[in-house]
């Protein structure tokens, strides 16, 4: 019998495990948007092991019990393709942005520090689902 248990950059539920691990990991602490990003657009070649070892030495040096992008020890990844990451942290930002305003344009802009006109852009160029 074989089982396979797919890779954590290959999980539908990989934002639902980041948050569960993050919990164990560093209870006392919340991601930021940027953090959440790059979390979200790495691709952990080290699996789990790698995530919670990366979410416990954060949470141990986060500042006001904010995990940023700059607390995350995330190696350099050789095989990565630069600009896809940054259109996938990119993407994932905004759409973390747009669910904690609730899907309200004007004030994820204002979180984001861009223009409406900018962020409707974005939205737009990374095809992402604007409920309502």
């Amino acid at each position: 019998m074989e089982i396979r248990l797919p890779a954590l950059r290959e999980r539908a539920d990989r934002r639902e495990v980041i948050a569960q691990i993050a919990d164990e990991e560093a209870p006392h602490c919340r991601i930021a948007p940027d953090a959440w990003a790059q979390l979200m657009a790495y691709p952990f070649p080290g699996n789990m092991r790698q995530l919670r070892h990366v979410l416990r030495l954060a949470g141990a040096t986060s500042e006001d019990g904010v995990i940023t992008e700059a607390d995350l020890d995330l190696p350099s990844f050789a095989a990565r393709d630069v600009t896809a990451d940054h259109t996938a942290a990119e993407r994932a930002a905004i759409v973390e942005a747009l669910r904690t305003n609730g899907g309200r344009v004007t004030e994820t802009a204002k979180a984001l520090k861009l223009s409406r006109a900018t962020l409707y852009r974005k939205i737009k160029a990374l095809k992402i689902a604007l409920d309502g």
